[in-house]
């Protein structure tokens, strides 16, 4: 009987602190050519910001370490949110490794964009959303009468 409730509670242990533990499943990056800055967001959950927490992010460029930053906890429950000083230029490539207090590591590449390309998408987020058939050409709303 003792070695029952001994394997119940084993289990039990193991199976709380694996509920407790969330991986990293990835890395949200954005480079600001005018800034000269890498914006990183790290989506992970934690209910305890003090135990269960992001504590190491490397930033690489181009195979070479540019930037470790250590925590000793997680500020916000949901995700860690950091803006890296980093120079790049189109076609660099930026790595970012996450190491998890509970919950191993990840890392994920970013290509730097061309910035013509980063000013078009600010463009286009900033112009109010387009009509429901705007993805259309002018000849095909004109033969189905938009």
């Amino acid at each position: 009987m003792g070695r029952l409730i001994s394997f119940i509670l084993f289990v039990v242990c193991i199976f709380v602190s694996s509920v407790r533990a969330h991986p990293v499943r990835k890395i949200e990056m954005e480079y600001d050519h005018s800034q000269k800055m890498l914006h990183i967001s790290v989506p992970h959950i934690t209910s305890h910001v003090r135990e269960d927490y992001i504590r190491k992010l490397v930033v690489d460029k181009n195979g070479e370490e540019v930037e470790t930053k250590r925590y000793a906890m997680q500020n916000d429950p949901q995700a860690l949110e950091e803006g890296i000083k980093v120079e790049a230029v189109e076609g660099d490539k930026l790595t970012v490794k996450v190491l998890v207090s509970e919950g191993g590591s990840y890392e994920e590449t970013f290509l730097v964009p061309s910035p013509v390309a980063s000013e078009e998408d600010e463009k286009k987020t900033d112009q109010p959303a387009a009509a429901e058939n705007s993805n259309m050409q002018p000849k095909e709303q004109k033969e189905r009468g938009y």
